[in-house]
């Protein structure tokens, strides 16, 4: 599979060649484009690309709707009404196109209204005229078409229907009678595929719009249909709406675990806010707290909830509970076996419990799967632990391999790092720019760029990056590790001075013994410079900032040597996790 920048520009090239012949599907080019910017998140792209067709359907609806109220032959007119009503992109520029035209807005609303009524059953036309009517503010009256579309026997496909029910939330419209409508919808669903992308998409809106007891109402429906969920990744991020990953989202965290225990007081289905409140947690880096949640999770019914212990394989590695960590990633995978997450957890907690052998083990274990997405994220993850352990030339070809099933999800800085490692500079940048331009919220690469801009003399960008990363991370070890050679570099001694002060307490005591240095010896510049270089050398390819991952690189360290000789502890101490939280959603 070819990476999304390359694919997108043969579309282009495509989208403009003339007299492309005619497709019944939805995948011509111009809308093969639009589907790959929408995958890629350039929303306004895609829909760019067809707002022409987008202008022609508002000039051309009663037309098309002339479908309904006629047979014959009109394949060209239901192609064009199938994308209306089911491609994102292209009903979003025609909706854009009607809020630039009122009077059209009038017309297409009365040509969808007498095809409705030569065609009643027509869920699909009739949640249009409902995002018609909400974009003419009568939010009321679309709330009460989207609910009569989910009646019995209802035709057309069930996507426009969620993306209408979706354009109500966002407006603040979710009555009982609409909720009534879509949980018998989602009782009588299809394929449990469908029934996961398409209503957990909902149930997102609802945990954006804060109506936390109907979302959970709409995950208890949803596991009567299912029995389990197997692996609910958009349930561990239902925000992804308004914030795409948890990461430097510290604000959020904390006022969204505030209305989340607020909220707890009127709504029912308690195990679902302890749910949350863990997983809000756990994001914010207070596993302790997160921990507190785990009995009222532990208690519930094995298979049908074991899907929210998942957070807590997160939470017992941050509270360095390895072997907890390992129980309940076994217990989630005594249901779900192909849960190739907590797979790749699991091996995180036998590395940093000291067995390397089975970690390796684990990651070759998960990787065993048909499914291509899921093959290239568990390499990119078996990359970086190859990373971590500083193994450049082994971390290089998975994530290689990564990259060749089309892998864009953190690979690219982890690439980049082990480039680094490797001498590769410029291949290195390459890849560590790519990665900040695909996601500017990756503060570990963020991090890796100002550091090989720092190793390469370019202090004017290592510090705008490193300055960026400590602003988001103002308790993290490798940035200030950094900074500090940084501005011993430009002969800042009092900034060397206190970036050194900004070192975990337990980091610079264990490079304090790892270089032997007695414990009170007094630090001077120099001796801080070389605490310093020794941290970001010994840790070879870490620069996360969970407290387990520093267990894995102290691991690894020899017995100190020089005038302080003493016996290491068998778990290294890592800093607290208050010193080293802010873990980012992976």
């Amino acid at each position: 599979m070819r990476e999304g920048s390359e694919a997108t520009g043969e579309h282009r090239h495509a989208a403009a060649l003339p007299d492309q012949p005619p497709c019944p599907e939805p995948d011509a080019h111009p809308f093969r484009l639009a589907r790959q910017l929408e995958n890629d998140g350039k929303p306004e792209e895609a829909r760019a690309v067809v707002r022409p067709m987008a202008a022609a359907a508002v000039r051309d609806l009663a037309a098309v709707l002339a479908v309904f109220a006629r047979p014959g032959p009109a394949a060209g007119k239901r192609e064009v009404l199938h994308r209306l009503l089911e491609f994102r992109p292209f009903r979003g520029a025609f909706l854009a196109e009607l809020n630039r035209r009122p009077a059209g807005r009038v017309r297409v609303a009365a040509a969808m209204r007498a095809a409705l009524r030569a065609a009643p059953d027509r869920a699909d036309v009739r949640t249009l005229l409902a995002d018609v009517l909400l974009a003419s503010g009568r939010a009321a009256e679309a709330e009460q078409l989207v609910a009569s579309a989910f009646a019995p026997g209802a035709a057309g496909a069930p996507t426009s229907r969620v993306e209408s029910v979706l354009a109500l939330v966002d407006r603040g419209r979710y009555g009982s009678r609409l909720e009534r409508a879509v949980l018998s919808c989602v009782r009588a669903a299809g394929p449990r595929e469908r029934l996961l992308t398409e209503w957990t998409q909902l149930f997102a809106a609802l945990m954006c719009a804060r109506k936390y007891s109907a979302a959970f109402r709409l995950g208890e429906t949803m596991l009567d249909r299912l029995g389990r969920f197997d692996s609910p990744q958009p349930l561990m991020w239902p925000w992804w709406r308004k914030h795409r990953r948890a990461v430097a989202e510290w604000r959020f965290l904390a006022d969204e675990l505030r209305r989340i225990r607020a909220a707890e007081r009127r709504g029912d289905l308690p195990h679902w806010y302890a749910y949350y409140r863990a997983l809000l947690s756990s994001y914010a880096g207070d596993w302790r707290t997160a921990n507190d949640e785990y009995p009222n999770i532990r208690k519930l019914d094995p298979v049908r909830y074991s899907w929210m212990r998942q957070a807590f394989v997160l939470v017992f590695l941050g509270t360095s509970d390895f072997d907890a960590a390992v129980a309940v990633s076994r217990d989630i995978l005594r249901h779900c076996p192909d849960h190739w997450w907590v797979r790749c957890r699991m091996a995180e907690a036998f590395l940093a419990g000291g067995d390397r052998r089975r970690a390796l083990a684990e990651l070759r274990r998960a990787a065993r799967c048909a499914d291509k997405h899921v093959r290239r994220e568990v390499r990119t993850w078996h990359g970086e632990v190859l990373l971590w352990l500083g193994e450049y030339r082994a971390a290089l070809r998975k994530l290689d391999a990564a990259v060749r099933l089309g892998a864009t999800t953190f690979v690219f800085g982890w690439r980049g790092a082990a480039r680094f490692k490797l001498g590769d500079f410029p291949g290195a940048l390459d890849d560590l720019d790519r990665a900040i331009a695909l996601d500017p919220k990756d503060l570990e690469a963020v991090l890796w760029r100002g550091e090989v801009c720092r190793v390469l003399g370019r202090p004017a960008e290592a510090r705008r990056d490193l300055d960026r990363f400590i602003a988001q991370y103002p308790t993290c070890t490798w940035g200030f590790l950094n900074r500090g050679l940084l501005r011993h570099a430009q002969g800042d001694v009092t900034g060397v001075a206190e970036d050194f002060a900004r070192i975990p307490v337990a980091v610079v005591d264990f490079l304090r013994r790892a270089l032997g240095f007695p414990p009170d010896h007094p630090l001077g510049t120099a001796d801080m410079c070389r605490l310093m270089t020794a941290g970001l050398d010994l840790a070879a390819g870490v620069r996360r900032w969970e407290p387990h991952v520093n267990v894995v690189w102290m691991s690894r360290v020899p017995e100190p040597v020089g005038p302080e000789k003493r016996r290491r502890p068998a778990r290294p101490a890592s800093p607290r996790p208050a010193t080293v939280a802010r873990t980012p959603h992976r």
